[in-house]
């Protein structure tokens, strides 16, 4: 099979036009010349439509894959069927496109709730022992937050596996895991990069154990930053294992390192991690 070109569904898509990204026009190769190109899709149990695709005469010329007309009829009631109107949404789902050779393509159809993904959220610092001016300059903050917007949350949501996700996007940015703090103590190292040592705080006891490992860097002359990165609202109680332990929030991580200042030792920074969702 093919490549694969993902297209959100409204209503000019359920009109009998689906108009193409720019940046997916070589997805269409070759290109209609000033008359158009005839291409056939394929849908549901084996079913296909003649469609056209046409550049526009128009100021902006998009290219446009028209299936208008009689001979559209049973594809557009296909799509009408499998995207029915949503209240809270002028997206109804996604059309997926996939090129089975230059002439025909294989049409899916993606409910909202299908396409739809959850990824973290960096929010709110907070700053502790005077880490403000550290964050700005030091090379592990640089591409950190960009790259945990990237993170998407695992179907099964364990703090395991969270962070799991959260080392496989940071690894090619240099981020390696570090065993224990001081070769040997029992310390659970986190991930470290350029001096920084980063912890995930996934539920509301998590952030002792971050902040003593965090101190015992700073101690042994291994750590010149900490970073703490605390699940906040929905993510820290879907992270919950039961409804007894307390969970995590940057509010309550706030207040607890107030408490255990001796801690302190350096720089020290956490941040909140949310979710939100996204139409892929």
């Amino acid at each position: 099979m093919g490549a694969v070109i993902r297209h959100r569904v409204g209503r000019t898509v359920l009109a009998g036009y689906l108009v193409i990204r720019p940046e997916d026009e070589g997805f269409f190769q070759p290109l209609p010349e000033r008359d158009g190109r005839r291409i056939l899709l394929v849908y549901g149990d084996d079913q296909h439509v003649e469609a056209r695709l046409v550049r526009a005469r128009s100021k902006r010329a998009e290219l446009k894959l028209a299936y208008t007309g009689r001979a559209g009829v049973g594809f557009r009631a296909w799509l009408k069927r499998r995207f029915p109107a949503l209240k809270s949404s002028k997206v109804r789902g996604i059309l997926e496109l996939q090129r089975i050779d230059p002439d025909r393509f294989l049409v899916r159809a993606e409910s909202l709730s299908q396409a739809e993904i959850e990824l973290l959220t960096p929010g709110p610092r907070r700053y502790l022992a005077g880490a403000r001016p550290v964050c700005v300059l030091h090379p592990a903050m640089l591409e950190l937050e960009r790259i945990l917007k990237e993170v998407q949350l695992p179907s099964v949501l364990t703090p395991g596996r969270l962070w799991d996700g959260i080392q496989r996007r940071l690894g090619p940015l240099g981020w390696r895991p570090v065993s224990s703090i001081g070769g040997g103590l029992a310390l659970a190292g986190g991930l470290g990069l350029a001096g920084a040592q980063l912890h995930l705080v996934a539920a509301a006891a998590d952030l002792y154990l971050g902040l003593v490992a965090v101190a015992a860097g700073f101690a042994l002359g291994d750590t010149d930053l900490g970073i703490l990165l605390v699940a906040d609202g929905r993510l820290a109680e879907g992270l919950r294992a039961d409804g007894e332990a307390p969970a995590a929030s940057l509010g309550r991580a706030e207040r607890e390192a107030a408490q255990l200042e001796f801690l302190l030792r350096g720089p020290t920074v956490l941040i909140g991690l949310g979710t939100r969702r996204e139409i892929r």
